[in-house]
């Protein structure tokens, strides 16, 4: 059975003429042979039958369709003769009939390979499954439908020997539902709510029982305690009837209400005690990074990247200010719920003292909350589950530095092109080397472990000693450039007059960090020539590099324009004997399914790829720790477990060069939405 089919029918579904009937009975659900396309001289109904089954009552219907004519919709022609058999279940409560959807849902899946089943667009959840029918002369486009779906405390079963005439049913029967409840004003969290307390490491139901006839809602207020009678913050408590959620407050308490009727509504208090102790559960702080930020009523104040090492409860490690691109050394201490970080903002080289306190609690897994005090006070929250950590090898394009000959003029700043590079401790004229970094393709947070730079000399005159200082830029209002001093680099003399090594590791951390400028401070007739031809970046990056980002579904990086050959110019997975272009593809979407891949590359021409069936564009080899996961027929059909899942994504090269390319684009499909990320090379 091709995808093609089962898309064809998720498209041509509604055929049903619904009535404007009254639904007085879940016997009444099921459509009449009236309401069908074709009406009663192409329909015949069986009648409804039911059964008592523990706590749900069955009721089911069969219908029979037959016609002088087929019928062709697309490239898909109909059978004139085709049944359906529907069965609808009415339990007691949303979690008798979660019960019973999962069992049915396992059984009409059992046999069926991962293409061959689809999520379709009923109730609160539910699938399709089409497992096609052999022909004496091969595959055919008949094939036997089920489609499983939950709504309320209904589950509705459709079999049928046509797909279109199966989602025919299952939305008349969803249709038909809404007016039931809508008519009886039927409220299912009569005499009982389920309650499902969710801690984030456990879960537990509870129940809040009640009497009394029609009642509309149920306005719910209590606590959370754990075991040891403690509160518990942040618990997510749903009620499954209605599937209303909330989550409680910092003393564990919540209050909320439930409704889905006509009625009367009344008022109940509910103390949820836990089996199981929350006391020392909840995450702290731990050695990891965390995104910050600070706001001062209501305005964003301060954005920042925690990388912290936690050790017997003192904390460790540095603060970047994501806006500036700088990282500055951070101490402090974790004590219970307590946490104290203490940072140096202070500039290299400056005499004005910065310092940021952030002094927080713990709210939940991962959050704390509290002030932040000192330069940019306010109010900040560290909340770890907001953003992804991906890590892998990056994708380096160049040496990541170049230089430039600046020189300043009264003011003005002017840029030379000779090759050779003088500096001079003059305050006329004075020149400077400009450092600025490449791009690193598609990272975020990239910082090197070292940073070297070695100068050949020319020629020098230093009476005695002079300094090689770093300096920063500074514009007026007027537009007047003027050079800040920021901190001592090397002491030059006049031995040194073959090659200069600079460290300049904690100057120069991260890419696309420009405006740092290298003088000569000395007397006025100091100066110092270097080869421009022979200067050269040494540099030492970390392996593997993290890139942290607002948790996205997708997260795309270049990794390789001359990886492994796992593909050619050919819509399956195979091999040709040349490179291949290798993408990254981060997917955050745990408990979904990864249906469908393109990538488009705009260069000279517009390059495309996909996992499309019967597609003329080129294969995509997905790959997992080294493992394809595509199909035999090369599409994809992969559930995401993780919280983050991180691929490689193998796209055929041909003529395609890397210099050529502009912007590389990827499109997901997930769980049937669209998702769609980019990445500029240029």
């Amino acid at each position: 059975m091709r995808k093609i089919l089962l898309l064809t029918i998720f498209i041509f579904y509604s055929f049903l003429a619904y009535g404007a009937e009254e639904i007085k009975s879940v016997a009444d659900i099921f459509p009449k042979a009236s309401q069908m396309k074709g009406g009663s001289s192409s329909w015949i109904v069986a009648g409804v039958s039911s059964e008592k089954r523990d706590r749900c009552t069955v009721y089911e219907n069969t219908y029979s369709y037959y016609s002088t004519k087929k019928e062709k919709i697309l490239d898909i022609e109909r059978e004139n003769t085709y049944m359906v058999s529907a069965r609808i279940f009415e339990c007691d409560n949303f979690a008798e009939a979660l019960k019973n959807y999962k069992e049915l849902a396992a059984i009409s899946k059992k046999h069926a390979k991962r293409k061959q089943v689809a999520p379709v667009p009923f109730g609160e959840q539910g699938i399709m499954v089409a497992l096609p029918l052999q022909s004496g002369r091969g595959k055919s486009q008949q094939a036997n439908f089920y489609v499983t779906y939950i709504f309320r405390n209904f589950v509705i079963q459709v079999y049928s020997d046509d797909g279109f005439a199966q989602m025919d049913m299952s939305g008349a029967i969803e249709s038909n539902i809404y007016k039931y409840l809508k008519n009886k004003g039927i409220n299912y969290a009569v005499n009982k709510v389920n309650l499902l307390v969710e801690t984030g490491s456990a879960a537990y139901m509870d129940s809040l029982s009640f009497t009394g006839d029609k009642i509309a809602s149920v306005l719910i207020s209590g606590i959370v305690l754990d075991a040891n009678n403690k509160p518990v913050p942040n618990a997510k408590i749903t009620a499954v009837e209605t599937n209303q959620s909330i989550n409680t407050d910092a003393e564990g308490r919540f209050n909320f209400n439930v409704s889905s009727g006509k009625g009367k509504s009344i008022s109940m208090v509910k103390t949820i005690m836990l089996p199981f102790p929350i006391s020392g559960e909840r995450l702290a702080l731990s050695t990891g990074f965390y995104p910050i930020e600070v706001k001062n009523n209501g305005k964003d104040v301060f954005n920042g990247l925690l990388n912290i090492l936690v050790k017997n409860n003192r904390v460790s490690g540095y603060l970047v200010d994501t806006s500036l691109n700088k990282r500055f050394p951070l101490t402090g201490y974790v004590k219970g719920d307590n946490v104290t970080l203490d940072t140096d903002c202070t500039e290299p080289g400056s005499t004005l003292n910065c310092r940021k306190i952030f002094k927080g609690r713990l709210v939940s897994d991962y959050i704390v909350q509290g002030k932040a005090i000192g330069v940019g006070s306010g109010d900040f929250t560290i909340d770890k589950n907001k953003f992804t950590v991906i890590t892998e090898t990056p994708y380096i394009r160049d040496t990541g530095i170049s230089l430039k000959l600046s020189v300043l003029q009264n003011g003005v700043q002017k840029y030379s092109s000779q090759n050779n590079m003088p500096l001079n401790a003059g305050e006329s004229n004075k020149s400077y080397l400009e450092l600025q970094t490449g791009s690193f393709m598609g990272k975020d947070m990239l910082y090197f472990k070292s940073a070297y730079l070695k100068l050949n000399v020319l020629g020098l005159n230093i009476k005695n000693k002079a300094e090689l200082v770093l300096f920063k830029r500074n514009v007026d209002k007027k537009g007047n450039v003027s050079m800040q001093r920021i901190a001592p680099l090397k002491t030059i003399s006049s031995e040194d007059n073959e090659e200069i090594e600079i460290d300049i590791s904690s100057q120069i951390r991260q890419p696309n960090e420009n405006g740092y400028f290298i003088g000569l401070a000395g007397s006025e007739k100091d100066y110092i020539i270097f080869n421009g031809n022979t200067i050269r970046a040494i540099l030492s990056y970390y392996g593997d590099a993290s890139s942290y980002k607002p948790r996205k579904v997708l997260g795309i990086a270049l990794k390789d324009f001359d990886g492994d050959d796992i593909v050619a110019n050919k819509g399956t997975v195979e091999k040709d004997g040349s490179a291949d272009i290798v993408l990254s593809l981060s997917v955050s979407a745990k408990g979904r399914t990864l249906e469908q891949l393109e990538v488009t590359a705009e260069a000279d021409t517009k390059r495309v790829w996909n996992t499309k069936l019967n597609d003329i564009y080129p294969a995509i080899g997905v790959l997992q720790n080294g493992g394809i996961l595509n199909e035999d027929d090369s599409s994809i059909n992969i559930p995401l477990k993780s919280d983050t899942e991180v691929y490689d994504l193998h796209l055929y090269k041909g003529s395609l060069k890397e210099e050529n390319i502009n912007k590389i684009t990827v499109k997901a499909v997930i769980d049937g939405k669209p998702y769609e990320n980019f990445i500029t090379l240029k």
